[in-house]
């Protein structure tokens, strides 16, 4: 079973799907769902919404599952065109994507494959989608507006073999229209610098939201608050009226979405500042005593041979939003190294640990 889903990662990985090329992301996706052309069972759907493609793949004909099977095909640009093209070298299986996620990715289309083979009487779907690295809007957010959702999510993205995680943090993106006035450089007394408000404005929600008691734990798990673009000016003598800014939120379970919303509204309202567009991602938290979480800790003790423990994430996945269904997740992975680099590679060893632990638990779970 390794060497098939070693063959169909290399193949994925040859496709440039990146978060922004529709026709490399309806590539993949067509790629997967011809896996599943020779079984009469397999229940394909191919959803697009804003040209964006998702597939979900049942044995079942509802929306509400047992177990879902959860990955994202969209990438991350490489720096260097030699990344699409896998290799094999001391064990390890290098190439752009191998990590986040097509080497889990092909793991969890080979569970579903088995579920379809040997007519597994549960509920089970996977669902794979294409927007994942950008807005996670056109999606898992699309999939779960249209109420696809359910009991149990298995989620490999981007984590590692010895470690399960029972935590996800919040994501509140927001771009800002910050309002000054234009001026010439020679005479600022008649011209209020808009690049100088958006920076007061962001050091002020920073200040605010990073809280003190939580930058003093250990774990480093905090709220963090970033400024990860800010565009205004266009000459050198020229005081700029207006800027646009992104500041991107991560926030632990000190949050909740209407708290944080209501305090940034209210910094970002005193710079004149303006949300001309907001995202939000809920928490992912799961309760260690869980009994899908029990289970897949046993059987992972089992399976993988060194012991696993329970983490939290400072990373978020496409299931924040079927988590706001209700679903619990499950967050795990592969054995990696050099995420989104030159050199990102999986532990070929790893993706058969993988394979066996996932389709064990959708065997055993009772829902």
């Amino acid at each position: 079973m390794q060497d098939n889903i070693l063959d169909l990662t290399k193949e994925l990985i040859k496709i440039p799907s990146v978060s922004t090329d529709v026709e490399q992301l309806h590539a993949v996706i067509d790629r997967i769902v011809s896996e599943f052309a020779s079984y009469p069972s397999a229940k394909i759907e191919k959803i697009i919404h804003n040209e964006k493609p998702s597939l979900v793949v049942k044995n079942f004909d509802e929306k509400r599952w047992d177990i879902c099977l959860n990955g994202h095909v969209d990438v991350v640009p490489a720096s260097e065109e030699w990344q699409w093209q896998p290799s094999i070298k001391d064990g390890k299986l290098y190439g752009r994507w191998t990590v986040d996620m097509k080497a889990a990715v092909s793991v969890m289309i080979f569970v579903m494959k088995k579920v379809l083979d040997d007519d597994i009487d549960k509920k089970v779907s996977l669902i794979l989608t294409a927007d994942e690295e950008l807005w996670w809007i056109d999606g898992a957010k699309h999939l779960a507006e249209l109420w696809y959702g359910g009991n149990v999510m298995l989620i490999p993205d981007s984590l590692w073999l010895q470690d399960i995680s029972i935590a996800a943090k919040g994501i509140y993106s927001i771009h800002i229209d910050v309002h000054g006035v234009a001026g010439h450089s020679a005479y600022p007394r008649l011209a209020t610098n808009a690049i100088e408000k958006a920076m007061s404005m962001y050091r002020e929600l920073k200040d605010t939201i990073q809280e003190s008691v939580e930058l003093a734990q250990d774990d480093h798990r905090w709220t963090s608050v970033q400024l990860t673009s800010l565009h205004a000016g266009k000459a050198h003598n020229a005081i700029p009226g207006s800027a646009t800014c992104i500041i991107n939120i991560r926030h632990t379970e000190s949050y909740s979405q209407t708290l944080l919303q209501n305090m940034c509204k209210h910094v970002i309202q005193k710079y004149d500042g303006e949300i001309v567009k907001e995202k939000y991602g809920a928490m992912i938290s799961t309760p260690e005593d869980h009994p899908a979480l029990q289970l897949y800790k046993k059987l992972s003790d089992k399976i993988i041979w060194w012991d696993l423990w329970f983490s939290r994430a400072h990373g978020a996945t496409d299931a924040k939003h079927f988590a706001e269904k209700w679903a619990i997740t499950i967050l795990h992975g592969l054995e990696w190294a050099h995420l989104h680099g030159a050199g990102e590679y999986v532990e070929i060893d790893s993706i058969q640990m993988l394979y066996n632990l996932s389709l064990q638990f959708v065997l055993e779970y009772d829902a």
